[in-house]
């Protein structure tokens, strides 16, 4: 068994813990995760990850486009989408096909960051 080890304590913003997380993933098994992801995404909403370089740290750029449009934390000009609270989440995820064990978790998750951000 691998063991990955996390060092948050500056806080990791989701796009780059996606991104991190799928460069363990050789090829095949990216793309495969990512056809899948993208399957259970609504109508107008893809997901990818591509390589990128920024100020001699390369990786992986995970972005979510929004009717082909990525959103930037200090893009406000461009913030066009609704942002769903929790019950919305779960809503969404009620339409979707995922097991519901899958589901749970993923609510699970998300309640947790609802929770962090309370605080």
């Amino acid at each position: 068994m691998k063991i990955l080890y996390l060092d948050l304590g500056m806080g990791a913003a989701g796009d780059m813990l996606a991104g991190a997380l799928l460069a363990l993933l050789d090829a095949p098994a990216r793309e495969a995760f990512l056809r899948r992801f993208n399957s259970l995404l609504p109508q107008g909403v893809t997901a990818a990850a591509e390589r990128a370089a920024q100020c001699g740290v390369t990786g992986l750029h995970f972005s979510v486009r929004v009717h082909g449009e990525e959103e930037y934390p200090d893009d406000r000009a461009h913030h066009r989408h609704h942002h769903a609270g929790l019950m919305e989440i779960g809503e969404i995820l009620a339409g979707m096909a995922l097991d519901e064990a899958d589901r749970d978790e993923i609510l699970a998750v998300y309640e947790a960051i609802a929770a962090a951000e309370a605080d």
